[in-house]
C-alpha cells in the first residue's frame, strides 16, 4: 500500500494502481479486513485523481461494504472519510445533490467522533458546491466554519487552502480588499512551510485582482513570483 501511494504522490497513477492491486491480491484470503478496506479506499482515490470517477466510486463502495457494520472508532473514521471522498467524486461529476448527501453523512460521523480536523473537510467541500452554484454568501459561511476548526487545531496547510477559498469567494463578490487579504494570508502560510507548488495559486490570484484594479506594477510583481 505504501509503495502504491508513493507513486500516487509522484503522479504515476498506473504504477500506483499496479502496486495497490498486488496488495489486494495478497489479502484475498482476508477480504473483510481493515487493510483490504484501506486498499480499496486508496484505489478509489487514485482513480479519482485520474478522472476515472465511476471506477473510484466502485472502490469506495467496496470499502464501505467491508466497514459498514463496524462500530469501532477507527472504522467509523474510515467510513467518514469514505463518505467525504464519495461526495467529492459526485461533485466532480456535477451531481451536487448526491455530493451534499455524502458530505452531510461525513459531517455527522466526524461530529460524533469529535474529530475537528476531519470534519473541516466536508464543510469546506460544501462551500465548494455553494460556490459552484453561485451562492457565494453560503460558500463563505462554510469556508469560515472549516477555517475556524483548522485554526483551532493548528492545521496550517489546510488553513492556507481555506484562506485561498475565501479569497475566491470574496473576489467573486467583487470585494477585492477581502479577496486580497485572504489570498495574502494563504500565500504567507504556503511560503512559510515551503509549499512551492501550492503558493503559486494564491500568488496568481493576487496578480489577477491587481490587474483588474489596474495596479499593473503589483500584477507584474506577483506574476514574477509565480515563476
Amino acid at each position: 500500500e505504501k509503495i502504491g501511494m508513493v507513486y500516487e504522490k509522484k503522479g504515476e497513477f498506473d504504477l500506483a494502481l499496479e502496486h495497490l492491486s498486488k496488495g489486494i491480491g495478497y489479502l484475498q484470503s482476508n477480504e473483510d479486513s481493515q487493510e483490504m478496506a484501506r486498499l480499496y479506499y486508496d484505489c478509489g482515490f487514485v482513480h479519482s485523481r485520474k478522472g476515472e470517477f465511476d471506477q473510484a466510486r466502485e472502490f469506495y463502495d467496496k470499502a464501505l461494504g467491508i466497514l459498514k457494520d463496524k462500530t469501532d472508532q477507527i472504522s467509523l473514521k474510515e467510513i467518514g472519510k469514505l463518505f467525504n471522498a464519495t461526495g467529492v467524486v459526485h461533485w466532480y461529476q456535477g451531481k451536487y445533490d448526491q455530493a451534499i448527501e455524502y458530505y452531510q453523512k461525513s459531517i455527522e460521523i466526524f461530529q460524533k467522533l469529535k474529530d475537528e480536523q476531519e470534519v473541516s473537510y466536508p464543510y469546506n467541500n460544501l462551500g465548494n458546491i455553494s460556490f459552484d452554484r453561485g451562492d457565494i454568501d453560503q460558500a463563505i459561511e462554510y469556508y469560515q466554519k472549516s477555517l475556524a476548526l483548522r485554526e483551532k487545531i493548528g492545521d496550517i496547510n489546510a488553513m492556507a487552502g481555506s484562506y485561498n477559498n475565501l479569497g475566491n469567494a470574496y473576489y467573486k463578490k467583487g470585494n477585492y480588499s477581502e479577496g486580497l487579504r485572504n489570498y495574502k494570508r494563504s500565500a504567507s502560510i504556503y511560503t512559510r512551510i515551503g509549499a512551492r507548488s501550492s503558493v503559486i495559486i494564491p500568488l496568481s490570484n493576487i496578480a489577477n485582482i491587481s490587474l483588474e484594479q489596474a495596479d499593473y506594477s503589483s500584477a507584474l510583481e506577483y506574476n514574477q513570483k509565480c515563476m
